[in-house]
C-alpha cells in the first residue's frame, strides 16, 4: 500500500514540474536562443525544479505515509469495547431445612429405639435436615454439636423449610455412608434404655362400634422396654410388645374366661388410635387433656 501511494504522489508531482516548468519558461524573458538551445534550458530547468520538488515531496509523503500507518496499526491494537448485557446477580442458595423439637429427643442409627443412640437435639437447639424416612415418621439431621447424622422421631419435631427435595433414606444406607465402608453389615444396634414412644401412664379410653356410641375405660399401662402390660379399670388384664420404633403396640387382652387381640397406634405422645378383636370394635386414648383422636379406628 506504502509503494503505490509514493507512485501515485510521485506521478502528480512530474505533471506539476512540467506545469511549473512551461510557466516559467513563459513568464521570464529569454534571449533570442536557437531551438536547440531553448530544449536543452527547458530540460535542465525542469530537471532541477523536479528534484527539489521531488525531495520536498518524497519527506512529506514519508511523513504522511509513516503517520497513516502507525494510526492503522492502533485501530488494529484497539481493544473492542464489551458492555455487559447479562444479569450478573448472583442466585441466592436456598436455606436448608432445619428442625427443632418440643422436648429433648434422642437421635440414633437407624428409624426406632432399636438402633444406638448417637446423640440428643435439645429443645432451644437447630439441626439441618438431611433425609427423611419412607414413612415420612422420621427425620435424618446432622448433628448440632459433633460431626455425622443420626434419625429423631418427628412426633417431636417441628420442620421449617423447603423439605420437597430431602432424599429418601434407610438405615443401612445411613449406616455406610455415616460410618465409612468398614461397617460390619451383620452388626445388630442395641436397644437403649431411653425410648422414643413412652406408653407408661394413665390413658382415657373410648371404646365402640365404629358410628356408634361409645363406652369411656381408664387404661394404664407400664412400658418395660419393648413390653408393656396394664389393665382395664383395674380388672382385666393387657399383655402386649411394642413395634421395633415403639409406636405400636400388639397384644391380647384377658378377663378369664375371656380373652381377644388389640392392638394401639400413637399418633403423638398424648393420642393413640387403636382397635380390638381384630377391628370389630374400635379403640383410642388421650391423657394429659388432648382428648379423643378423630377417627378413631386404627393403626
Amino acid at each position: 500500500m506504502h509503494s503505490k501511494t509514493n507512485l501515485l504522489i510521485g506521478l502528480l508531482c512530474f505533471l506539476l514540474i512540467l506545469g511549473l516548468a512551461a510557466c516559467t519558461g513563459t513568464e521570464q524573458g529569454e534571449p533570442d536562443l536557437s531551438e536547440a538551445e531553448r530544449e536543452q534550458t527547458a530540460v535542465a530547468e525542469t530537471t532541477a525544479v523536479a528534484q527539489s520538488v521531488g525531495t520536498l515531496v518524497a519527506g512529506t509523503v514519508e511523513s504522511a505515509c509513516f503517520a497513516t500507518l502507525q494510526a492503522f496499526e492502533a485501530t488494529l491494537r484497539a481493544e473492542p469495547t464489551h458492555t455487559a448485557t447479562l444479569d450478573e446477580t448472583p442466585t441466592p442458595t436456598p436455606a436448608p431445612p432445619m428442625v427443632s423439637v418440643s422436648e429433648a429427643t434422642n437421635c440414633r442409627t437407624g428409624p426406632g429405639q432399636q438402633y444406638e443412640i448417637v446423640g440428643t437435639l435439645q429443645v432451644g437447639e437447630q439441626a439441618e435436615v438431611v433425609g427423611v424416612s419412607q414413612d415420612g415418621d422420621y427425620w435424618v439431621i446432622a448433628l448440632p454439636r459433633q460431626t455425622g447424622q443420626c434419625w429423631i422421631i418427628g412426633i417431636y419435631a417441628t420442620v421449617t423449610g423447603d423439605t420437597s427435595g430431602l432424599p429418601i433414606l434407610t438405615p443401612q444406607l445411613l449406616l455406610t455412608a455415616t460410618l465409612g465402608p468398614t461397617l460390619d453389615p451383620a452388626l445388630t444396634p442395641t436397644l437403649a434404655a431411653t425410648l422414643d414412644y413412652n406408653w407408661t401412664g394413665t390413658w382415657t379410653t373410648s371404646q365402640g362400634l365404629p358410628g356408634a356410641s361409645h363406652e369411656t375405660f381408664m387404661v394404664t399401662l407400664t412400658q418395660t422396654n419393648l413390653t408393656v402390660t396394664g389393665s382395664i379399670e383395674g380388672f382385666i388384664d393387657l399383655n402386649g410388645t411394642l413395634s421395633p420404633d415403639g409406636s405400636t403396640l400388639t397384644g391380647t387382652w384377658s378377663d378369664p374366661p375371656a380373652s381377644g387381640p388389640f392392638e394401639f397406634k400413637m399418633i403423638n405422645l398424648n393420642q393413640f388410635t387403636g382397635n380390638i378383636n381384630n377391628r370389630e370394635y374400635e379403640w383410642c386414648g388421650y391423657r394429659n387433656n388432648a382428648g379423643v383422636p378423630s377417627p378413631c379406628m386404627g393403626p
